[in-house]
Parts: C-alpha cells; structure tokens; sequence
C-alpha cells in the first residue's frame, strides 16, 4: 500500500506542475496573438507609406518613359533639321550615293564567285 500512496503523490505532483506548464504556454500564446496583431497592423500602416510616398514620388517607369519620349522627340527633330537641309541644298539620295563609292566589304559581298554564287564564301 505505501507504493500506491508514494505514486499517487507523485501523480498528483505531476498534475500540478502540468497545469502550472499549461497556464504558462497558454499565456504565452495570448502574448503571441497580441504580438502577431501588433505585426499585422504594423505591416499595413507600413504598406500604407509606401503607397503614399509611391504616389508623391511617382512611378519610376513613368519617368524613364518620358524621359525616352523626350530623347525620340530630340531626335525626330534633329532628322527633321537636316532633312530640310538637305532639301535647301539641292542634294538628291541619288547624286549622294554616286559621289560615295561602296565600302570593300560591301563590293566583296557584291561580286560573284567562280562557282556562280551571289557572295564569297565564309571560312
């Protein structure tokens, strides 16, 4: 019988420290939904800002649109420029090109080989 007494003290000594456990790990979980709300909170206030410096700044895609807008614009302009003065001078595509002789690559990839082919062949 002194073994019966002896485990059930020790069972009751167990239950107690058990509950003791639990009332902490249940503690500690609501200190874990506490602080996991305070994340997600924290995380859309955060999600906020950025939006709002996002939308003060503007988008980053947007200027280097309007930049590269810009630069064509510039461009067209300049073609423009000496379209007109190529008009004002008189100058034809035509007469340009007999003043300028072909390049040699140009001339080598033009000829015929000995075999009848348009080009020499790459080696």
């Amino acid at each position: 019988m002194d073994q019966r007494i002896a485990d059930t003290d020790e069972v009751e000594d167990l239950e107690e420290e058990l509950e003791a456990v639990e009332e902490a790990l249940s503690s500690l979980r609501g200190e874990v939904d506490d602080l996991t709300k305070n994340i997600d909170e924290g995380n859309r206030h955060a999600d906020k800002l950025r939006g709002r410096i996002s939308q003060l700044k503007g988008s980053d895609q947007t200027n280097t649109i309007q930049a590269y807008l810009a630069s064509r614009k510039e461009q067209l302009e300049l073609r423009g420029e000496n379209r007109a003065t190529l008009k004002a001078s008189g100058l034809t595509l035509k007469s340009i090109a007999q003043a300028v002789s072909a390049a040699p690559i140009d001339q080598a990839m033009a000829r015929k080989n000995t075999r009848g082919a348009k080009r020499p062949t790459r080696v």
